[in-house]
């Protein structure tokens, strides 16, 4: 399923332009409607439609008209989406399979990771992982989490005080329009629509009841005062509508890559590690992008020019003139050359390539 199918759970994006209907930086939403483009209108992209917990309100947010990109994901669990054999290492459930994103580290073979205790910041915060929206979607390579902007959410989470909202069919359970109740929890429906329903207590009724909160792209409740969700990685989320390339899938042994990116330092002697085109076109999205003329310096050994401010690596290879040489490279696709002794080495994974 698509990142745009209704009762995934966002938040606002890089191209936002819709002030605060979402309640403020932060806030979620779930999308409820998806809007296909048609031959009468001059969008080549999907709109899609998103209740926000915080207002109540909704919204049509541009998933990639113009190359415009208005939401990030943050949980697509709600409609189904589970990675079969697949385990988070930290979860205690008797079914511990990642329902939703799943985060695997590059650096550890089997660590894989699923949504919250990855934005807990389990495991070494220095290592770079790759993210695997869906079972079938490609890999992509994402910037170690140390250093990496994190921001608070806030919705329908433990604690919010609510009421009922658009899609509300449970008659008078909660006292009435207006009227408030309490989160306790938020739970899953059923295996194929994780954390989609939240355990409301009315204030007005003393009734316990599940309400949906993304279960077939249906909100019953909105907040009166949102609660926070904790915090989150705002660069390492899914875009919707942005496809990554096809064919890059999770390595049985991922190479050892650079795991302390921002250590780089000017002049230091670099090279671009073993990866596929694809591979590495799919890591530099978000990262200065992908140039095909890239490949003509996949084996040179070049040196670090400057750090950009977001933490991406500028680096000079030798060519005349020095300019048009020049490219900025994702640190976690970046091997450094320069050894000294008492550097701490280990072998590359891949042993093909070793």
């Amino acid at each position: 399923m698509p990142l745009t199918a209704p009762g995934i759970r966002v938040i606002r994006g890089q191209d936002w332009s819709g002030g605060d209907i979402d309640g403020g930086e932060g806030g979620v939403g779930t999308i409820v409607e998806r809007i296909k483009p048609s031959a009468s209108t001059s969008l080549d992209r999907t709109i899609v439609i998103v209740r926000w917990d915080s207002t109540g309100q909704q919204s049509q947010c541009v998933t990639g008209h113009m190359n415009s990109f208005a939401l990030r994901v943050i949980d697509n669990a709600l409609i189904g989406i589970r990675h079969e054999g697949k385990k988070c290492k930290f979860c205690n459930d008797d079914d511990n399979v990642v329902a939703g994103i799943l985060w695997a580290c590059s650096t550890c073979n089997g660590v894989s990771l699923c949504t919250a205790h990855y934005m807990g910041d389990k495991h070494d915060l220095s290592h770079p992982f790759l993210r695997f929206d869906t079972p079938t979607s490609p890999a992509l390579m994402l910037l170690p989490r140390k250093g990496s902007r994190k921001q608070p959410i806030k919705g329908v989470f433990p604690g919010a005080k609510v009421q009922r909202s658009a899609d509300w069919m449970w008659q008078e359970q909660d006292g009435g329009i207006g009227k408030p109740g309490k989160v306790l929890e938020v739970q899953d429906w059923d295996k194929t629509s994780v954390r989609s329903v939240a355990n409301v207590s009315w204030t007005a009724t003393g009734i316990t009841n599940v309400y949906r909160i993304g279960h077939k792209g249906k909100v019953d409740v909105h907040c009166l005062q949102p609660a926070s969700g904790g915090n989150y990685y705002f660069d390492h989320l899914p875009v919707p509508g942005k496809q990554l390339h096809v064919g890059v899938s999770m390595p049985k042994n991922p190479v050892a890559l650079n795991t302390k990116p921002n250590d780089f330092r000017i002049g230091e002697r670099v090279r671009i590690g073993k990866f596929t085109n694809q591979q590495l076109e799919s890591m530099q999205e978000q990262h200065g992008g992908f140039n095909p003329k890239m490949l003509e310096v996949l084996n040179l050994v070049g040196e670090v020019h400057r750090l950009t401010s977001n933490g991406d690596v500028r680096v000079q290879y030798p060519g005349d003139p020095a300019t048009s040489y020049r490219w900025t490279v994702n640190p976690a696709a970046l091997i450094s050359v320069d050894f000294k002794v008492g550097d701490h080495v280990t072998f590359l994974a891949e042993k093909e390539f070793v």
